[in-house]
């Protein structure tokens, strides 16, 4: 074994050169040996678990006992396939099933009357399911689950969207056939995310708890015009989940919008094309429309102030009170140049010479443009003033107190009210100084 091949190779050469041989050769001879007591079956089965360990990844699964016995699964099965035994056996069996299928393709050779009424059988079950089968990419199917979204006005609060959802919820719990709900708040399946979104994810219960008029298509659609007519300040929508995600069942165009800032309504003609997006021959091809109508309402949506006008009296002005609004500012949606020069929104004016409590609730209608939308839902805002600088006290003038002017001559004058009750509002350190001798009557 170490007898120098080359006169200039070194002992460790020579060595690892024996190493490898006495290596491979003990492969060889063991390798072979536990191979050929495995039978063809248990062969073709350890074959068939490598490969789906391969599809599966269990080969990279991290785990090294499961690697391991993947990898002794393997060498396994490719050591048992390069025996004898196993080619054997395998010829053996192809050449059974050759023979089988020699022998029913005669069948057919021989009597061709067979062939010819399977021929036409096929046509006619073709056609068939040509006429009942959904002509759309991918048909719809009954899996249970509907989607839902629901899409409030841009600024609507966190709490405000989540009330509606516990609302929209309860209508969808109300129906027998849902077996569960699931409420997504802040996020849409179409919309994206922010406080104004919602989304739904509804179970429905076993097909042997439903029948045909239980399906989700008419889960969906029922709940769909349910909330229509219910909720008036929020956009509900149910739909069923595409079978495969990212297929629809409808095509379309697409169009870019630069610098146009009022609604449009165009007619667009329109190409029939291939799967790659080249045009086809369409001389013998009929449509129903020649061209495809788009009117397409553009707005812009605007957040506004709401501003909430004082006039003085009473002994208060603009200054001593404080005006807090159920909401500050109002989303509206309008053309361009409705919006433009819209600044803020008046909801009024308050005379508080006629407010006499010290906090003071009053409701005032949003009244919007013409052609200008209320994007919020709330059709009225709360507005609180208070007087915090200011006090009130009441004093009590006697009769003495009293004085006349402008009496005709020769006439008298007699009191009738002996004493008047004043209230009197003010800065707080003017009204707790003021007694009846600094009040005329």
């Amino acid at each position: 074994m170490l007898k120098p091949h080359k006169a200039d190779s070194t002992l460790k050469e020579r060595m690892d050169v024996a190493y490898q041989v006495a290596r491979e050769n003990f492969v060889k001879r063991y390798v072979k040996s536990v191979a050929n007591l495995l039978p063809p079956l248990v062969t073709i089965i350890l074959a068939i678990i490598a490969v789906l360990g391969m599809i599966f990844g269990l080969f990279t699964t991290g785990s090294i006992i499961l690697t391991t016995i993947m990898v002794v699964i393997s060498i396994l099965a490719v050591a048992g396939m390069s025996t004898r035994k196993f080619m054997d056996a395998f010829n053996r069996s192809y050449e059974r099933i050759l023979q089988r299928y020699k022998k029913f393709v005669l069948v057919f050779i021989q009597r061709p009357m067979i062939t010819l009424a399977i021929v036409v059988a096929s046509i006619v079950g073709l056609l068939f399911m040509m006429n009942n089968t959904p002509t759309s990419l991918v048909p719809s199917e009954d899996t249970g689950t509907i989607m839902g979204v629901v899409t409030m006005a841009p600024g609507t609060s966190q709490d405000k969207t989540e009330r509606m959802l516990y609302q929209v919820d309860s209508l969808v719990r109300s129906i027998p056939y849902v077996e569960s709900s699931t409420l997504i708040s802040g996020y849409s399946f179409i919309g994206g995310q922010g406080p104004s979104y919602g989304s739904f994810i509804v179970k429905l219960k076993d097909w042997s708890e439903r029948g045909m008029k239980e399906s989700s298509t008419v889960a969906f659609a029922n709940l769909y015009l349910r909330s229509r007519d219910i909720f008036k300040d929020a956009q509900v929508l149910f739909f069923q989940p595409p079978m495969i995600t990212g297929y629809g069942v409808s095509n379309g165009f697409t169009f870019n919008l630069q610098d146009r800032t009022e609604s449009l309504s165009e007619s667009y003609r329109y190409t029939l094309c291939d799967a790659e997006g080249n045009p086809v021959d369409a001389q013998l091809i009929t449509t129903n429309v020649e061209n495809i109508n788009l009117s397409l309402k553009i707005q812009r949506i605007k957040e506004v102030p709401l501003v909430l006008n004082v006039s003085d009296g009473g002994g208060a002005s603009a200054a001593d009170c404080v005006v807090e609004l159920s909401r500050e500012t109002v989303w509206v949606s309008g053309s361009e140049n409705k919006l433009r020069d819209l600044e803020s929104v008046e909801l009024g004016t308050v005379d508080l010479g006629q407010l006499h409590n010290e906090s003071n609730t009053l409701e005032f209608d949003i009244v919007l443009p013409e052609g200008v939308t209320n994007m919020t839902g709330d059709a009225k805002v709360s507005a609180t003033i208070t007087f915090p600088k200011l006090a009130k006290k009441k004093v009590s003038v006697s009769m003495e107190r009293f004085s006349h002017t402008g009496v005709p001559a020769g006439a008298t004058v007699t009191w009738i009210t002996q004493v008047l009750e004043v209230e009197l509002r003010g800065p707080k350190d003017q009204i707790n100084r003021i007694t009846e001798k600094d009040l005329t009557v």
